[in-house]
């Protein structure tokens, strides 16, 4: 910045003069007066805050997200089963002891269930049984107690998650108190076979006992091959059975999904 008092001291008046001639063709730079310098750092701000509220924008938006892909609903568990009642045995016995290893705890628990006989097994089958049945009715009483809306939903929110490869626990929950799908003509043709000797006499004749004999695949196998082989008329029987089924599935299914209105 240019010293007036200093020149005006050495030049009184022709320093003087020449000072004004000089600062009205150089003004002296004043922040204060520069629309420039004094907009920036008020920009700058503006900026910063503006990325600051996108910013908490987007991590709400994900929170939500992710609160949206959590499962809402815990129905009872599975009733545990033999093995996992003799383990959990071992494992209190082992933690009675003092230090426990899970894995060390697993392995000799497992050679030791190996191990025991039908008899000495037993006790745990008829325990996981009753379980199992006192499950099964605690589960159908806890579904039918939940608005269907929130179920669909649920069930939604777990085919998504195992979409993602989150398979584990988040399996879609059944309703066991809702009507069962009706089987199509093919598999009501194929539980004939199954349940049916006359069905299976007309359809394979004398190879009917080999055919019942086979495995499930190559039974499976062998009744769709033979029935693309069947008339028309034959699987017309089957096909009216179907829609008839359908068309008593899906009145059973409003009235029961009315029922939670």
């Amino acid at each position: 910045m240019i010293n007036v008092s200093r020149i005006t001291q050495l030049f009184p008046l022709r320093g003087a003069i020449q000072c004004r001639q000089f600062s009205q063709s150089f003004p002296v730079f004043d922040p204060e007066l520069d629309p420039t310098a004094s907009t920036k750092p008020a920009v700058k701000d503006a900026d910063k805050e503006k990325a600051k509220k996108q910013k908490e924008k987007e991590k709400e938006k994900a929170r939500k997200q992710k609160d949206a892909m959590k499962t809402k609903l815990n129905p009872p568990k599975q009733a545990p089963t033999p093995w996992q009642l003799f383990f959990t045995e071992e494992l209190e016995k082992a933690r009675q002891q003092g230090k426990v290893e899970i894995g060390v705890i697993s392995h000799s628990a497992s050679e030791l269930y190996k191990k025991l006989t039908d008899s000495e097994k037993q006790p745990y089958i008829e325990q996981s049984k009753q379980l199992r049945t006192k499950q099964a009715k605690e589960f159908a009483d806890y579904i039918k107690s939940l608005p269907l809306d929130l179920l669909k939903k649920e069930n939604s929110i777990r085919s998504k998650l195992r979409k993602q490869g989150k398979k584990g626990g988040v399996q879609r929950i059944k309703d066991p108190n809702a009507p069962k799908r009706p089987l199509t003509a093919y598999f009501a043709y194929l539980k004939d076979l199954r349940e049916n000797e006359s069905i299976r006499r007309e359809v394979f004749g004398d190879s009917a006992v080999s055919w019942i004999e086979s495995s499930i695949i190559e039974q499976s196998k062998t009744a769709s091959d033979k029935w693309k082989e069947l008339s028309d008329d034959f699987k017309q029987t089957y096909k009216d059975r179907a829609t008839e089924a359908k068309k008593k599935y899906e009145q059973v299914k409003h009235e029961y999904e009315n029922s939670f209105l």
